[in-house]
């Protein structure tokens, strides 16, 4: 399952190592319409997540899933909009869509999770139980029993990628289960390289 899926650019070679995305869901129509031609074999499930119909149909689809991967929107957490501090951030309403991952983890226990955003992700707090608690705290409440919840920040061009971009990583396995991280590379290949 991928929430906030856009037009499955963090899903390109996933089924390369094995892993289908078989429901999606994406706000934006062409986004979500993108897609649908990009991965056809995906039920793509496009409208707001906040709408209790529409967050239903991506539950019902997804009955039986092992992973779920999110990258809910970043525009309140970045640093580059308009909310310049933690405080700002913390009353962005499209930083607490988070919990529609929460949720979906819940009804549908997947094996695996993963999260990824800018590192603002790790920083932010967010109301929970009547305080302002970090997403990964959250997780460890609602989940450290039965996951072993890993997080960092991690830079793509130390993978390969040839673009610097940090963005915030949070995997989520099996107790019994090591999920490590790739070893960064130690060639970095330059967009002139590339």
């Amino acid at each position: 399952l991928s929430l906030f899926s856009s037009a499955g650019i963090g899903e390109t070679y996933l089924s390369e190592i094995g892993i289908d995305i078989i429901v999606a869901n994406e706000l934006i129509e062409k986004r979500a319409n993108l897609h649908s031609k990009l991965f056809p074999n995906c039920n793509t499930i496009c409208g707001d997540i906040t709408n209790k119909e529409i967050f239903s149909k991506i539950i019902e689809a997804s009955k039986g899933i092992d992973f779920i991967i999110a990258s809910p929107p970043c525009q309140g957490m970045s640093i580059a909009g308009k909310n310049r501090d933690i405080e700002q951030m913390a009353q962005d309403s499209r930083n607490t869509l988070i919990n529609y991952v929460f949720d979906a983890i819940e009804i549908l226990h997947p094996k695996y999770v993963l999260i990824e955003n800018v590192p603002q992700l790790l920083k932010i707090k967010i109301p929970h139980n009547n305080q302002m608690m970090t997403i990964v705290d959250i997780l460890n409440i609602k989940f450290g029993d039965k996951y072993n919840i890993d997080a960092k920040s991690i830079d793509a061009s130390d993978y390969g990628v040839p673009q610097t971009r940090h963005r915030a990583i949070i995997k989520m396995a099996p107790k019994d289960i090591e999920w490590k991280w790739a070893e960064p590379e130690e060639n970095i290949i330059s967009v002139r390289d590339a």
